[in-house]
């Protein structure tokens, strides 16, 4: 997993995250970001947009309906 932030202007350090500066605004526009929001985008592994949420709580929906592994249990006593 990668983490890129787009920002429209210069940021300090992020830690391991990848910055990149949209100084015109052209990243911003195509992820149909509004002004002063925080979007978060996540792209699949094979270079498609899989969600588009605007909050946290956006990743783990997201998520939570991949990795989802359902369990059943039969347990008989004989």
């Amino acid at each position: 997993m990668q983490t890129v932030i787009i920002t429209g202007k210069e940021a300090g350090d992020l830690g391991d995250a990848t910055v990149a500066v949209d100084r015109d605004g052209h990243a911003r526009r195509a992820y149909l970001v509004q002004g002063g929001s925080m979007t978060i985008v996540i792209v699949r592994p094979d270079g498609f947009i899989g969600a588009i949420v605007n909050e946290v709580n956006g990743i783990d929906r997201y998520f939570s309906k991949i990795f989802q592994v359902s369990i059943s249990r039969d347990i008989s006593v004989m």
